[in-house]
């Protein structure tokens, strides 16, 4: 972290600063401004010592693909995360592989579903649920997992809304209706800032003009009451009644017993913690070699079946059979055939 350098800016006036080979600043210059912003805040805090970092504004020379990570009361850190499924059924490793560290977990979901059930399919084996905690959460994984036939068992993620105070959904008309009885109809699809595509939700003005409540459901500014809702929403229903169920209720006990350990003993006692590796490549082949040290460890321990003896007996004389054998084969032969 003390090596971090900064990210240089794309262009100058006099033309370009660095090759095309150098890393840029990441990032939108109205989301380097809030960065700014935020940074500012943190620093007339009396907790806060050092310097702060983001993946949008520094870099690591020694390994470009590392991403600077963090969560709250941790300090900052170079990381590649690691994404691992785990059969529930006898506690070992199907999957892993290393991304890097500066994108949401839901976004890796699908592409270790795939890599699960490409595995299993070698051995004649077949996914059918799910598991996984709220950061996997979204409603286009829902809904592919559900184009799959695949079911899944993962909560939504906080940002999620399912009620609105005041407000109630109708599904056969796909509105919503205000406590004063008033009709919120739907107006189109629009995508928000961060790419999400979203259902927006409208009343008309005179409704809202002659409202008793007008200003402190709107505000000042709008016209009308607007409100935005993701398009998966009957996959975030499906998902969210499915959880409240003793099977779903069954299956989040599972994930913790089953999966959090397995992840915490490769971080713990397998090296994960800190990687002899750069770059994700890198990165890949330690997970790899933990993830076969976990599962032969896990086999060495699994009590094995007693080997079953056989016997070969003479052939018969005649001996009648069905099959393409030698006609004079011996016992051991034809055993071996079969």
């Amino acid at each position: 972290m003390s090596r971090l350098q900064p990210k240089s800016a794309l262009w100058r006036a006099d033309g370009p600063t660095e090759p095309a080979s150098a890393p840029r600043l990441s990032g939108s210059a109205a989301h380097l401004q809030q960065l700014q912003r935020m940074h500012a805040r943190l620093r007339q805090t009396p907790r806060q010592t050092g310097q702060l970092y983001s993946n949008h504004t520094h870099y690591s020379p020694a390994d470009p693909e590392a991403r600077i990570a963090y969560k709250r009361g941790k300090p900052r850190l170079l990381t590649y995360r690691a994404s691992v499924s785990v059969d529930a059924a006898r506690h070992v490793i199907t999957h892993i592989h290393a991304d890097l560290a500066d994108g949401r977990d839901s976004l890796y979901l699908l592409a270790l579903v795939e890599a699960t059930q490409q595995r299993l399919r070698r051995w004649g084996l077949r996914l059918h649920n799910v598991v996984a905690d709220a950061g996997y959460g979204s409603g286009e994984n829902y809904a592919q997992l559900e184009s799959q036939g695949l079911v899944g068992y993962i909560p939504p993620h906080g940002c999620y809304k399912e009620q609105r105070p005041g407000f109630t959904y109708d599904v056969p008309t796909d509105s919503y209706v205000c406590s004063q009885g008033k009709r919120l109809a739907f107006d189109r699809r629009i995508v928000d800032r961060q790419g999400n595509a979203k259902n927006r939700y409208m009343a008309h003005r005179t409704d809202c003009r002659s409202c008793p409540v007008n200003v402190a459901c709107k505000g000042n500014i709008p016209q009308e009451k607007r409100l935005h809702d993701t398009v998966y929403k009957a996959s975030y229903e499906r998902m969210l009644s499915r959880l409240a169920t003793r099977t779903g209720k069954r299956m989040m006990r599972l994930h913790a017993s089953t999966v959090e350990p397995v992840l915490g003993s490769l971080i713990t006692y397998y090296g994960l913690r800190h990687l002899s590796k750069k770059r994700q490549a890198g990165a890949a082949k330690v997970l790899y070699l933990a993830a076969m040290a976990y599962n032969l460890k896990k086999y060495l321990r699994t009590p094995q079946q007693p080997a079953r003896l056989a016997l070969a007996l003479p052939l018969p004389t005649p001996f009648i059979g069905i099959g393409t054998y030698p006609p004079f084969a011996t016992a051991t032969e034809t055993i071996r055939h079969f």
